[in-house]
């Protein structure tokens, strides 16, 4: 997949990476954020050493910058599964689960109760997510017929990460290993 357009961007020197910024979904309300080392090897590292407080400064509007960019990123669908009875169980929803504590009489008369919560997240790097920027930017001018600022090629492996925008929350985040 490739994509010609204004991306913001941020280039992290002591840590030896770039993030990239893209729309994602059919909202504008969620972002998809590219972290590429500069080297496949150093992926483990920013993994091992990233924090809520250095990912938040990382992608702050702020210290992100607005440039004509030519993105290469390999196309991916990534989908999973897995139980959340545990999870539930452990916040302090165990009777749910239970058939002879569980108490959902406001559902149903019945001695119901929850088997099992499975969640389902499907993650789709596409042109679909970054296909209308080019459009949706009105600051395109005639200098911009020149090359681009910058290139972006994620042709190694590189963190991503899922964000409501207004909120300001991670909700979702992977690994690509093999572009």
């Amino acid at each position: 997949m490739s994509a010609l357009g204004r991306f913001n961007l941020q280039i992290i020197d002591d840590e030896k990476l770039r993030i990239l910024e893209l729309p994602y979904g059919k909202t504008k309300d969620l972002c998809m954020y590219v972290i590429l080392p500069d080297n496949s090897k150093d992926l483990y590292n920013v993994v091992q050493s990233m924090s809520y407080e250095k990912l938040t400064k990382w992608t702050d509007p702020k210290y992100m910058w607005k440039k004509y960019t030519k993105v290469f990123l390999p196309q991916f669908k990534i989908d999973s599964a897995y139980s959340m009875k545990a999870i539930l169980s452990s916040l302090g929803m165990p009777d749910v689960f239970n058939d002879t504590k569980a108490k959902l009489t406001g559902i149903s008369p019945d001695n119901l109760y929850v088997s099992d919560l499975i969640s389902l997240a499907t993650v789709n790097g596409d042109e679909d997510g970054t296909k209308d920027v080019t459009h949706a930017d009105d600051g395109f001018f005639f200098f911009d017929l020149a090359l681009p600022e910058e290139i972006f090629r994620a042709d190694r492996p590189f963190l991503y990460i899922i964000q409501h925008k207004p909120t300001k929350c991670y909700i979702f985040y992977g690994i690509f290993q093999k572009p």
